[in-house]
C-alpha cells in the first residue's frame, strides 16, 4: 500500500517511492514540496498521520524490511507524512491525542481530538477527521488554499 498522489483544492501532487520505507518525495511539476514549504501539505499530512492508529516498524534483525503494525491503509498515511519531512514522534508529542471516535459504518468516518501544546487561533484543541469522501465533503464549509481559509464552493465539492 503506497500513497502515490495527493490532492489539494488547487492542484494534484505526485508522491514518489513505494512500500512502507519513508523514501521518496512529493513533487509538484519540477518542484519538491515539503511540510516546511507548503502549509497546506503540512496540515493535510499532520491530520492524516494523527488520525491513524497504525505504526511503521523499521527493519531489524528479524525483518529486513519496514513492516506495519495495524491497518496498512492507515500506515501509508504516516509514510507519506515522513516523505514530506514530518517526524511522527514530534507531531504526536506536540499534539497528544486525548480522545478518539472510532470509525463506524453509520458515520463513515473516524475522528481524533488532540491537545495543542501551542494554541492555534486561540484554540488549545483540534479535531482531525478522515473517512468516506462523500460524507466528509458534505460536512465541509471551508477549505484551505495556499494557507488561507476560504469558503468551499459547490463547484469545488463537485470536483471532489
Amino acid at each position: 500500500m503506497t500513497v502515490n498522489h495527493l490532492w489539494l483544492p488547487d492542484k494534484e501532487l505526485e508522491v514518489t517511492g513505494t512500500g512502507y520505507a519513508p523514501k521518496g518525495e512529493i513533487i509538484d511539476g519540477d518542484h519538491k514540496i515539503t511540510s516546511k514549504t507548503n502549509p497546506d501539505i503540512n496540515l493535510l499530512l499532520t491530520a492524516a498521520s494523527l488520525c491513524s492508529n497504525a505504526r511503521i516498524l523499521p527493519p531489524d534483525e528479524k525483518n529486513p524490511r519496514y513492516t506495519v503494525l495495524g491497518d496498512p491503509t492507515e500506515a501509508c498515511l504516516g509514510v507519506v507524512a515522513e516523505k514530506a519531512g514530518l517526524k511522527l514522534e514530534n507531531i504526536q508529542n506536540e499534539q497528544p491525542r486525548i480522545r478518539e471516535l472510532h470509525f463506524d459504518s453509520r458515520r463513515k468516518r473516524m475522528t481524533t481530538i488532540h491537545q495543542l501544546n501551542k494554541p492555534i487561533h486561540g484554540k488549545n484543541r483540534v479535531a482531525y477527521t478522515k473517512g468516506a469522501p462523500k460524507e466528509l465533503i458534505e460536512l465541509c464549509e471551508n477549505v484551505l488554499i495556499n494557507g488561507q481559509i476560504q469558503p468551499i464552493t459547490d463547484d469545488m465539492k463537485k470536483r471532489l
